[in-house]
């Protein structure tokens, strides 16, 4: 059992820039930290899922390239002997 899940799609926000480069960057760096906390996390690989869509198997989220690779190692496998 499985489902594809679709996100939201992300809203650009207006950047700010002063004269002071280190705090922009901060404030920058602050912001896509809590952007990137708000995301799920795949259950395999541990990081933000970034795109747009993401699978859901048995309630754990997985990323599409943990599911690529779980395909690849499990599934050439057993079609390599066919």
């Amino acid at each position: 059992l499985y489902a594809l899940v679709e996100k939201r799609k992300k809203r650009r926000k207006k950047v700010f820039i002063t004269d002071n480069p280190i705090a922009d960057y901060d404030r920058y760096d602050a912001e896509r930290q809590k952007w990137l906390d708000s995301l799920p996390k795949c259950e395999h690989c541990h990081n933000p899922i970034q795109d747009d869509t993401y699978y859901e198997i048995e309630g754990e989220c997985i990323c599409y390239e943990c599911l690529r690779d779980y395909c690849d190692k499990h599934y050439t496998k057993d079609n390599e002997n066919v």
